[in-house]
């Protein structure tokens, strides 16, 4: 088994990448939302 990790704006363009990449079989096993803005409330919150 392969396990690859993504880095996507959307789960169609997700799932384009990884049948491209690993073939028509593939599929996700697991997705988690980031939001763009934690990185900088996490750093405003420790100063």
């Amino acid at each position: 088994m392969k396990i690859k990790k993504y880095i996507v704006t959307t789960i169609p363009e997700a799932m384009e990448k990884i049948r491209t990449e690993l073939g028509e079989n593939a599929y996700i096993l697991d997705t988690k939302r980031i939001n763009k803005g934690d990185f900088w409330e996490l750093v405003a919150k420790s100063i």
